[in-house]
């Protein structure tokens, strides 16, 4: 039976730092044997670590979309919208990391990219050499719903700052004006003009102290 998959690794991984540390020293006779010797150590492994077969590979394309729809959290709310914005270390972007067979199958999950939570007004406050100008924003939120298919829309927007406000929501709402299902705001102020066949729902905070 092989070694379990972490003892390889951890093996695997002193042979390297052996190796690495070896590199940089002045290479003699002695040296180059060892170097040669740990190589000899590292393939078996390595090999060894490319041929495990890894079980949840083995699961219908389909089988691992449900899993990642269900590690999504829920809509945010307005008062803790901003712990919802895209993470990392959070599904949909978290099984983008893991492997290529991962990414390719989340990146295919329309589900997953149906709701968005952006906050202008943190973007805004990040220093001006590093900040991203709002064409670059609309571009990746675009990207975003664009992998969602024809899902209906839910998008979070924070831009309580009155120049976030006024520079940053025309362009991010008008091309999805379409396909929301649901959108939440945190505006300092909103006028709504809408005619009463619109077919654009719209759901809206009850506790909006800042609207009037």
């Amino acid at each position: 039976m092989l070694p379990a998959n972490v003892d390889l690794r951890t093996h695997l991984a002193n042979i390297e730092a052996l190796i690495a540390a070896l590199e940089q020293r002045d290479v003699d006779t002695e040296l180059s044997s060892r170097l040669n010797a740990l190589e000899d150590v590292w393939w078996p492994i390595q090999h060894q670590l490319d041929n495990i077969i890894y079980p949840v590979l083995t699961l219908p394309p389909e089988i691992l979309s449900n899993i990642f729809m269900e590690c999504l959290h829920t809509p945010p709310a307005l008062e803790d919208s901003q712990k919802y914005g895209p993470n990392l270390n959070l599904a949909p972007l978290l099984p983008l990391q893991v492997c290529r067979t991962w990414r390719e199958i989340a990146l295919s999950t329309p589900g997953l990219w149906d709701s968005l939570h952006v906050d202008l007004d943190r973007l805004i406050r990040v220093p001006r050499d590093v900040r991203l100008p709002y064409p670059e924003i609309e571009r990746i939120i675009a990207d975003w719903f664009g992998r969602a298919g024809a899902c209906p829309l839910t998008l979070s927007l924070c831009c309580e700052l009155r120049r976030t406000s006024a520079n940053g929501t025309h362009g991010i709402l008008h091309p999805f004006v379409q396909r929301l299902q649901s959108l939440y705001l945190r505006v300092p102020s909103l006028e709504l003009s809408t005619r009463s066949q619109s077919r654009v729902p719209l759901k809206l905070f009850s506790t909006a102290p800042r609207l009037h």
